[in-house]
């Protein structure tokens, strides 16, 4: 990484945007681009832990793969004060949690949304990778009301064997993560899990609520999400008729949810394609 003393010598911070258990964000002027980039660093607890170093490193990789619509662009890996951070794409907007809880969006909305983030998904998957940890928070709408997916922590390259330190650990959000990626065992990454994220977004847009909210940690461990979708039985008061009434959108939900991958879409873009035949009707 020979280019990095020069980012480390020119980066002046704006102001601190967020900070998590994992990571402190920040946005940052740099005289190589011409608008703000945002810098994600490394949190300061973490300095010492191989493995937090490890998902930041391979962040940052995957990151410079994918030159992707709707995904931000990753530019430089550096150090600062002892603390690796990555350089990347700025994207202005609120994420989708945020806007479900403050503006409460229209089912339909948060349906084309969930659409759109099924396309950029697909697209992801088609570069071989796998996000692992699809969730509102994780996407942001744009002042245009598009939506980009961010946050490739936990992603994982489909050609490469997961790392060995994951192995009995579970890494995810419940009740986004795919009940197969519970077990003791779980499988290489693969896309179907992450279709299981979009069903779980799609539960959100047609109830308004989170599935498995009544669940404790363990019980999920212990198999309660491996026997059927969760129920579609209260939906939105106010859901237009015409969704709430159509039987394909039911099969979608169920299908997209199912606890066993192979009975999943096989892939995201099919998710989107369904919901649109349905409403198109």
């Amino acid at each position: 990484h020979g280019t990095h003393a020069e980012h480390r010598a020119t980066i002046r911070k704006l102001r601190r945007l967020a900070e998590t258990r994992h990571s402190r964000l920040f946005l940052v002027e740099h005289p190589e681009y011409e608008r703000p980039v945002l810098l994600k660093q490394l949190h300061p607890d973490l300095a010492y832990d191989p493995i937090e170093n490890d998902y930041l490193h391979r962040e940052y990789k995957i990151g410079r793969r994918l030159d992707l619509k709707n995904v931000p662009k990753i530019y430089a890996y550096g150090e600062e004060g002892g603390l690796p951070y990555i350089l990347m794409e700025y994207v202005e907007g609120e994420d989708l949690f945020t806007r479900w809880h403050l503006r409460s969006p229209k089912a339909e909305e948060l349906l084309a949304l969930v659409c759109r983030v099924a396309e950029i998904l697909d697209e992801v998957h088609r570069h071989g990778v796998v996000h692992r940890d699809v969730k509102p928070e994780n996407i942001i709408i744009d002042p245009k009301g598009e939506p980009w997916l961010i946050d490739f922590g936990l992603a994982l390259r489909r050609d490469l064997t997961p790392p060995a330190y994951e192995k009995g650990h579970f890494v995810g959000t419940l009740p986004y993560a795919a009940p197969e990626r519970l077990s003791e065992s779980p499988p290489g990454p693969d896309p179907r899990s992450d279709v299981y994220s979009i069903g779980i977004l799609l539960h959100l847009a047609l109830t308004g609520r989170i599935p498995y909210d009544n669940l404790e940690t363990a019980d999920f461990f212990l198999g309660a999400t491996n026997v059927t979708p969760p129920s579609l039985e209260l939906l939105r008061p106010d859901l237009p008729v015409e969704i709430a009434t159509n039987p394909a959108i039911r099969l979608i939900h169920d299908k997209a949810l199912d606890p066993d991958p192979a009975k999943r879409f096989p892939h995201a873009l099919a998710v989107s394609w369904a919901v649109e035949l349905a409403l198109r009707v």
